[in-house]
């Protein structure tokens, strides 16, 4: 059934990561094991990075102590690449288990010991991205301006699409509305024809762009904006982001105190928020805004505490 002891150890892991869940993960632990000492580390190394992948969606945990455990090894023989790509999927670990200082951490070590290429721009785009989740938006433009500048250099279009939208969305974070945001998403969405990004890419650029105007006080043009979120939302049958870009419109009619519109549009987004609170919480924030404006404040009291217990909800999720 499995492949013989004396062959390659990729090979005996292969043949052990086809089985089923319950009788893998007991068989692979005993694989590592056995295998602790043997003379081909670095085969040893690919196999825990391989298995730190398979775990990732299943056991965020164990993912990151075998991908520890890749690092070590590449990192103890030298093999520099490997290494890096074992530290950029551990640092995506922490990233997903919303541990952001370690994540920078992690990628930083990436960047100490490689030289300028196509990875460590990657970095220090992520870096950015942590760096902005954190609120540190000084170190975070210092990153995202290291990743542009070599994305531009090596005409690496995709890549500099990812980080003009993500630097929209640092700008967004502040809520600075200077030039500086415009130019990003002017830059992404001149990029966006040039390149194949998928329909969530778009969404989320239509998206920035649309929240970019309502803070400008241009509701127009964010209605215009949302719409197109929207239309994609639908096409990709996302009910969160329907909902969310349902909500989205609800607050630019509401600013232009075209409140039929926005009731309908408050409606809409409940209706798609399903049982998820981290989208019904700002609906109801927005509801509450709406009724505060008709100057219903009984009702707008109403929705403001049922924001804050389905933040309350949320923020209990989280922890869990």
């Amino acid at each position: 059934m499995f492949a013989q002891i004396d062959a390659p150890l990729k090979s005996q892991y292969d043949s052990i990561i086809t089985l089923d869940a319950n009788r893998r993960d007991e068989l692979v632990a005993d694989f590592f094991t056995k295998n602790k000492h043997h003379s081909d580390q670095l085969e040893l190394a690919l196999c825990y990075h391989e298995y730190s992948k398979k775990m990732f969606r299943n056991d965020i945990d164990k993912a990151i102590t075998y991908a520890k455990q890749a690092i070590t090894i590449r990192s103890k023989y030298q093999d520099i690449s490997a290494a890096s790509k074992s530290l950029y999927a551990l640092g995506h670990y922490y990233n997903v288990k919303g541990n952001y200082p370690k994540s920078i951490q992690t990628y930083s070590r990436i960047v100490d010991f490689s030289k300028e290429n196509n990875l460590t721009a990657k970095v220090h785009n992520r870096k950015g991205v942590m760096f902005t989740l954190i609120g540190d938006f000084d170190k975070a433009k210092v990153n995202f301006e290291k990743a542009e500048r070599y994305f531009k250099k090596e005409a690496k279009t995709k890549l500099l699409y990812k980080n003009h939208i993500d630097i929209a969305q640092m700008y967004e974070k502040m809520h600075w509305i200077g030039e500086e945001r415009m130019y990003h998403i002017d830059q992404a969405d001149s990029i966006q024809n040039l390149i194949e990004i998928s329909d969530l890419g778009r969404l989320i650029l239509y998206q920035i762009s649309g929240n970019f105007y309502d803070e400008r006080q241009e509701y127009h043009k964010a209605i215009d904006y949302h719409k197109k979120a929207l239309s994609i939302s639908y096409r990709i049958q996302d009910s969160s982001y329907i909902s969310m870009n349902y909500s989205n419109l609800g607050m630019s009619y509401c600013s232009l105190n075209n409140f039929e519109e926005a009731k309908k549009s408050y409606d809409k987004a409940l209706l798609y928020s399903g049982n998820n609170t981290v989208i019904k919480a700002p609906v109801y924030n927005n509801l509450g805004d709406y009724y505060l404006a008709k100057c219903q404040f009984k009702k707008a009291l109403f929705y403001y505490y049922k924001a804050i217990q389905y933040e309350e909800i949320g923020d209990v999720e989280d922890k869990n």
